[in-house]
């Protein structure tokens, strides 16, 4: 027999996917604020929970049998591979549990769901930022950090001190107090190599909170987005080898001030202490830290074009421009991030099969752009049409990057849209959208 805790927090999935609009997200939140849901959402959407256990592990067979002490309910099976060694042992009892609701009414439903919850993968289109503000209290542990604003959304200041950086294609890596956290307060592992090198460096780490980004260190001379793929799929692995990534460092913050949410020292400060920090790594021969490379400092607003024209030329993602302001944990217009083409970061919330060739798979999804939905259709290979339109529930929610041309008017509506959208990739590192 199915336990309790498991029907509601499946009703409670069901419905919480089958809408779009926030506002009727929220709603629900409400009126299910309860210790089972609250339990529920935390083990979701807390990036320190980890289970390890991956969807080619959870169907991996297993030669085990079951004794009195592994036969948990639901919430007990999440209590027991949270944070746990993903071995055997942690692998069957997640399992086991599956088998058991499989054989309910409805069970390959139930066991579908389950599996998407073991794996973290259940993706119900709100963050933990979202379920803080309907809660009114921090449920769900959130980690800010500064974030930047496209340049083609602000007005440049004139005659204003600027410097320009390269934009790292990596995935964002915050050392606070001596450990490594990704952007939503994920905890990164298997990075021994770098705090080695940070402690060559003799950064007090228990003092400065260091952000940057996780690179793979790309020997083969990848091209800028397949890099990025291949580190994101290292650094997500529970037992891959992880000495093939660098730390890339662009900002240092007093953890402190980092608490505070902003620094008492403004940019040209903080960019010395990097430019001090460089010439250690190279006096030392570090290999696994690197200072972000540096381009421009002054006032001449034409070299943001002429090194964003290099930086393309050089297949970087593009620049960054920074004015000499403190850092906020927040997106503010201080930090400006320059690319060739615009992008933003956005939430699946439907799919729509195909014509002709696409008749049987996905021929596009939907996504949410600031209460509109948009669809994009382009930029999907064969083989990952097929699996998305067959992995539907598994896709829902996931955060992916769109290409676009600009921002249009929906002609029927008046809503603000997307000229030509484009899949570009899935954004695994992130889990809330990005406009900016």
């Amino acid at each position: 027999m199915i336990d309790r805790e498991f029907v509601q927090c499946y009703e409670f999935s069901n419905a919480i996917q089958s809408i779009s609009s926030r506002a009727e997200k929220a709603s629900i939140l409400l009126h299910n604020k309860n210790d089972c849901i609250l339990y529920f959402l935390n083990f979701l959407l807390n990036a320190n929970i980890t289970t390890g256990i991956s969807v080619a592990k959870i169907n991996k067979k297993l030669s085990m049998k079951l004794d009195s002490e592994t036969d948990f309910d639901f919430f007990g099976v999440c209590h027991y591979i949270s944070n746990n060694t993903s071995n055997d042992k942690t692998l069957w009892v997640a399992q086991s549990y599956v088998e058991k609701v499989r054989k309910e009414p409805n069970g390959e439903s139930f066991a579908e769901f389950a599996k998407l919850v073991f794996t973290k993968r259940l993706r119900l289109g709100i963050d933990a930022k979202t379920v803080n503000k309907v809660y009114g209290f921090m449920l769900v542990p959130n980690f800010e950090v500064q974030l930047a604003k496209s340049i083609e959304n602000v007005k440049i200041p004139h005659n204003e001190w600027f410097s320009i950086s390269q934009k790292i294609n990596g995935n964002r890596c915050i050392c606070y107090r001596g450990k490594m956290y990704s952007r939503q307060g994920k905890l990164w592992t298997g990075l021994d190599h770098i705090m080695s090198d940070l402690k060559k460096l003799e950064v007090e780490l228990p003092v400065w909170c260091l952000d940057g980004e996780l690179v793979y260190k790309n020997e083969e001379v990848l091209s800028d987005n397949d890099a990025f793929t291949k580190g994101t799929g290292i650094l997500n692995s529970t037992d891959s080898d992880k000495s093939c990534i660098k730390y890339v460092i662009f900002d240092w913050i007093s953890n402190r001030d980092f608490d505070n949410g902003i620094s008492q020292d403004s940019y040209k400060a903080r960019k010395d202490l990097l430019i001090e920090l460089s010439y250690d790594i190279h006096r030392l021969g570090i290999e696994n830290v690197e200072v972000v490379r540096f381009f421009y400092e002054g006032t001449d607003e034409t070299k943001i074009d002429y090194w964003l024209d290099r930086a393309t030329k050089a297949g970087m993602e593009g620049v960054m421009v920074n004015y000499d302001v403190p850092y906020q944990c927040k997106r503010h217009s201080g930090i400006l991030k320059a690319k060739r083409f615009y992008t933003m970061d956005l939430p699946i919330i439907g799919f729509e099969a195909g014509d002709g060739r696409l008749s049987d798979t996905l021929g596009k999804v939907y996504v949410e752009y600031k209460e509109n939905v948009v669809g994009v259709g382009s930029g999907f290979s064969d083989e990952l049409r097929s699996e998305i339109w067959n992995n539907k529930k598994k896709y829902l929610g996931s955060i992916i990057e769109v290409k676009y041309k600009n921002i249009s008017k929906d002609k029927n509506t008046g809503m603000l849209s997307l000229q030509f959208p484009v899949f570009v990739r899935f954004r695994d590192d992130k889990n809330e959208p990005s406009y900016d």
